[in-house]
Parts: structure tokens; sequence; C-alpha cells
């Protein structure tokens, strides 16, 4: 009888690398991801509207989970049966790039409105008519080939943090960002939140 082989394979850990996020990509294609120039940036033909968020406090954290809803008998005092009830995914961390105004506007989206004068960039807050999506993406180069590099990302996702920010002389000004995403309806049932993928060869 053979033995199971083992998996160390350090490479496959993911340290050492900071990644980078972006926010109003273009949706891919059922079956695509989205497409890297060859420094690991999104192509910029196919996503003219893509803002690099630029330095987080301390990276960016992609979560995903299910809820699950167990269901009982009477008779028996563990569970009978498991159904995923909802499947969540999101991003979160603290951006620096405060007075960024492109950066800003894309994280007040929905409440904010971007409204540059003679002389000076602007964002004006308010209330819209209706919520603001945006695709965004952290893209991070591999630990076992750095000319490679890592995806995750969300299709549809809306920033539920708002901002939080404080300007003092002995720290640097921060604030919170949370994308959650959203289901696309209209793409298959296993591929309407969003994916995660690693390149195996350089785009061309």
């Amino acid at each position: 009888m053979a033995g199971l082989a083992d998996n160390w394979q350090s490479g496959k850990i993911q340290a050492g690398n900071y990644g980078k996020f972006y926010v109003g990509l273009a949706i891919p294609a059922a079956g695509a991801h989205v497409k890297l120039a060859s420094d690991g940036t999104p192509d910029s033909t196919e996503n003219p509207s893509a803002i690099h968020v630029g330095i987080t406090e301390k990276g960016t954290k992609f979560t995903g989970k299910p809820t699950i809803q167990k269901f009982y008998g009477d008779e028996f005092p563990y569970p009978l049966k498991e159904v995923i009830t909802v499947v969540e995914a999101s991003f979160s961390g603290n951006w620096l790039q405060v007075m960024d105004i492109d950066v800003l506007a894309a994280m007040t989206l929905g409440m904010g409105t971007r409204a540059d004068g003679a002389g000076f960039q602007k964002v004006n807050l308010g209330s819209p008519t209706a919520v603001t999506y945006q695709s965004c993406a952290l893209i991070f180069p591999l630990e076992s080939d750095p000319t490679l590099f890592g995806i995750f990302h969300l299709y549809k996702a809306v920033q539920t943090a708002g901002f939080d920010l404080e300007v003092g002389r002995k720290s640097m000004a921060t604030s919170p960002f949370m994308f959650d995403g959203t289901g696309v309806t209209t793409r298959a049932t296993t591929d309407q939140v969003g994916y995660i993928c690693k390149q195996l060869q350089v785009s061309s």
C-alpha cells in the first residue's frame, strides 16, 4: 500500500511581496480574467477607468466565507443536513493617499461626486439616487516567480466603509475601505462574484 506524497512547497507560500489594489476595472468575459501587461498592471486599453489605490497601511485583505444553515431533527443531537444560504466576499484595508482626489472620488463613490474647478480638485458629498458598484482586484507577484502574478478579483463591489479621516502632526492620515462583493446574476451561477487566479505564463 502506497502512502500519500508530502506537499512541501515553500514557493506556494505568499510572503514578502506587496500587492496593488485597483478599482474601476472592466468585468472580464466568462472564462477569462483581467488582462495584465507584462509588469502585472491591468491592460490600460481594456481598463481605461481603472485606478490604482496606491499606498496602503498594511496591505489589502481578501476575505470570503459561506453562511451555512444547519437543520436538526428532534431524535438526533447533531445536524442532519447543511445548506449554504449566503456567499460573501470582500476586500478591506486602510488607504493612505487621502489627498489623491482620484482615489478619494473612487473611495466615496455613491456619496461623493467629482466637481473640479479652476485651480482646484474637489469631491462634493451628497445623496445619490442609487448604489454605485465597482469591479476591483488585488494583483501581486508570485513568490515562486515574480514575473508571474496572482489575482484576487471581485466583479461587482460597493465601498461600505465610507471614510474616517484625521489629520494630525504626529500621525499619517489614513482611512478604512471595505469593498463588499455583489453577485452578477447574468453570469453562470458558479462565477457570479469573482475569482482567485494565478498566471502560469506571461500574458501575451
